[in-house]
This record gives C-alpha cells, sequence and structure tokens, in this order.
C-alpha cells in the first residue's frame, strides 16, 4: 500500500447553484450539468482528496444484513475505475465521456435510497466498470458462534483481502478494521450517503445479498413459509408473527432477540 501523506480538504469547483457549469477541456470552455456535478462532488470528497494525496487504488467497502433475524450477512469491497472517478478534473478523452459517466456515477447512492430496480442497474453497472469487486458471506451460525462484532472484523477483513487487486487505501463506513494499519483505512461516519466508493460497495452487497435470500426463499418448502423473499431476513411485523406461529428455521439466527428470548 502507498504512504498516505496529510490529506488537504478538496475544494469543489462549483461555486453557485447555477443550472450550468461553465469549465476548461484542453483549453476550451464547455458546460456541464451543476445538478450533476455538484452530486458527484459531494460524494467524491474522499476520493479526490487521496488523489491529491498520491493514493490511486481506493477501496470501499461495506455490510448488508447486520441486523437481520435471518439469513448471512454480506460485504461487499469494490475498487471504483480512478481513471472515471477523475472525470470530475476533466481528465476524460471527451467532454461527451464525461457527461455520460457523470450521469452514470452519480446515480450511486446510499443503497437504502434506491428502489430494488434501480439497484440492481448500478450493481451491473458498478461491477462491469470496477477495477475489482469481492464479497464476504458471514453465516447465521457463524453470526452465532462469533458474535456481531468478530463477525464484521473477518468479514471486512476478508473481503478487502479478497479484491484482485489491492488498494493503497480503504475506506469503510465507519468501521475500523482493527487488522488494517489506521493509515491505510478512513472509517467515516454515514459512509454510504458521503462516499461513492462505500456507496458502490453498500449497493452491490445489497443487490447479491437480495438475490441470494430470494434463492434461498425457493430452495426449500420451509422457507417458503417465512417469506424470505419478500422481507429479506430482517424483522418485519410479517416475519415475526410468522416466526410466532410456526417457530424457527436453520437460518434463522439463535442468538438475536427476540428470537433467542423465544427458544
Amino acid at each position: 500500500m502507498a504512504d498516505i501523506k496529510r490529506r488537504q480538504p478538496f475544494r469543489t469547483s462549483a461555486t453557485s447553484n447555477n443550472v450550468t457549469d461553465t469549465r476548461l477541456y484542453r483549453g476550451k470552455e464547455y458546460k456541464s450539468s451543476s445538478t450533476v456535478s455538484v452530486k458527484i462532488q459531494m460524494m467524491l470528497n474522499h476520493e479526490l482528496s487521496l488523489f491529491n494525496n498520491g493514493v490511486n487504488l481506493i477501496a470501499g467497502v461495506d455490510e448488508v444484513g447486520r441486523g437481520c433475524l435471518a439469513g448471512p450477512m454480506v460485504i461487499g469491497a469494490v475498487i471504483l475505475n480512478p481513471k472515471h472517478l477523475r472525470m470530475i478534473n476533466n481528465d476524460v478523452e471527451s467532454v461527451n465521456d464525461l457527461v455520460e459517466t457523470l450521469k452514470l456515477y452519480s446515480d450511486i447512492k446510499d443503497s437504502k435510497k434506491l428502489t430494488a430496480k434501480k439497484r440492481k442497474e448500478l450493481s451491473d453497472f458498478i461491477k462491469i466498470h470496477a477495477l475489482s469487486y469481492s464479497f464476504e458471506i458471514i453465516q447465521n451460525h457463524q453470526l452465532d458462534e462469533w458474535g456481531i462484532t468478530k463477525s464484521t472484523q473477518i468479514g471486512f477483513f476478508n473481503a478487502i483481502k479478497n479484491l484482485k487487486q489491492k488498494p493503497d487505501h480503504v475506506l469503510t463506513d465507519a468501521f475500523k478494521i482493527n487488522a488494517l494499519p489506521e493509515v491505510y483505512q478512513t472509517n467515516i461516519i454515514s459512509g454510504d450517503a458521503q462516499s461513492i466508493t462505500i456507496a458502490a460497495a453498500s449497493i452491490i452487497a445489497k443487490v447479491f445479498r437480495d438475490e441470494l435470500m430470494t434463492e434461498l426463499h425457493n430452495t426449500r418448502e420451509i422457507y417458503r413459509i417465512y417469506r424470505f423473499d419478500e422481507h429479506k431476513g430482517y424483522g418485519t411485523k410479517n416475519h415475526l408473527k410468522v416466526i410466532h406461529d410456526y417457530g424457527i428455521c436453520d437460518l434463522h439466527r439463535k442468538s438475536f432477540e427476540p428470537i433467542k428470548s423465544m427458544i
């Protein structure tokens, strides 16, 4: 991993709420949508600050399903293409490429704020254009055995380790990875709303886990009783009612409340 110099705060070039934003491209002025550029800049502050300090490959990592009552926790890690991220600073081959890329990347945000259809679309886009991505699955019985804190530590570290390209720096959603030196990670509160890289990791992890829970729902008749395809293992009112009526199955987390008090 590259040595990280003291990072300087990124200063966005957008200074107003005008509809258009005039910039220089190869010595000539062109206009791009201010709304698009501001949205991306807000999500790129951490990445561009790292770029300005000599860091190139930045991994984002986030988990999905941590608080579910059933099914695994999934951790996603992703290294977005740094050339694409630098396009905000005009590192592009053509204006049209810049505008189209801004539009696509500007849709990436906290996965919880996206529709299922949009998450799927963005997940496919992210995986196609990312330099590397990986998933780590912590099964429900492992969560029961290890506890949520140890499980999250193992999951985050393994997701980073499984990336085919090794990152120079890691961005996490507030969670500190103990096995990774502090100088190589930045832990951002509400990171999936502050960093495009963390948001991308949350999106691919969410889509992966949702599809996995739907597949599990269809594998056994008993799973269909719980409607895992609908709530994905979260403690919804309907899920809790089925647990009360039928008890738990082998996908449920026995150490999680209220299940722990029911068995």
